[in-house]
Order: C-alpha cells, then structure tokens, then sequence
C-alpha cells in the first residue's frame, strides 16, 4: 500500500468536542486511505480557539509545527510552542487553548483501537 495527497486537497472540518471554537481538524492518514494501525491528523486552532476538555481511551502524540498554546492534561497546564512534543496516555483528560495572536497547527498520532469513543469532559484550560 502506497499513498500520497497534499494537505490542501483534504477537508478541513470543525472539532466536534463540544465547547470547542475555532479548532479545526484534517484527517490525513486514515483507515479510508489504507493506515490500518494510526492514524494522522492535522489541527489548526485560531487566535482564542479552544479545543474542550475531553478525553479517549487512546494515546495521542502530539508536534506543535506552528505557534503556542496552552495544554491542560488532568492537572497540569503548561504552554507548548513549535518545535515542542507531548505525549497523553489514553484515559487522561485534555484541552488546547490558542492564547497566542496566531494560528496554533498541530500533528496528532493516534492508533486504532476498538474504542475510539471520545468524552467530553468539565473544565476549562484559559
């Protein structure tokens, strides 16, 4: 299996977390286009744009490939900015916020499991 696609030319869709804002996501590996075992997926959150607390039962990677944001996982808030790496056990609470005057883009890592349920969760991350 060989696949090759330009960013541009997939859909770019609004996070479906309840309470997220101006957070959008493109699938880009997927079980559609033949990734069985991850997929990879690219976030683009605008100035001030959240995506919610939520959670799922599985592990997600994280590169922050431009601009800074808050991250809230469980507990514990930090900033990220480009260049940066996180990684979230499956199961842990988690939220984005863009408090930054740019444009926060992510890639995000995440293998197919059976449970692809995601959770919203209370809380905020400003």
């Amino acid at each position: 299996m060989y696949f090759k696609l330009k960013q541009e030319e997939v859909k770019l869709e609004q996070v479906q977390v309840p309470g997220s804002r101006d957070a959008f996501i493109q699938w880009l590996a997927t079980r559609e286009r033949g990734s069985t075992r991850y997929a990879v997926r690219k976030f683009t959150v605008k100035p001030d744009g959240i995506i919610a607390m939520h959670k799922h039962p599985y592990e997600e990677a994280v590169y922050v490939i431009n601009g800074e944001a808050k991250v809230c996982v469980g507990e514990r808030k930090e900033d990220i900015r480009q260049g940066e790496l996180i990684y979230i056990s499956g199961g842990e609470p988690h939220s984005f916020f863009n408090h930054s005057k740019n444009e926060l883009e992510f890639i995000c890592i995440i293998p197919y499991i059976e449970d692809m349920t995601i959770t919203p969760v209370s809380g905020d991350c400003v």
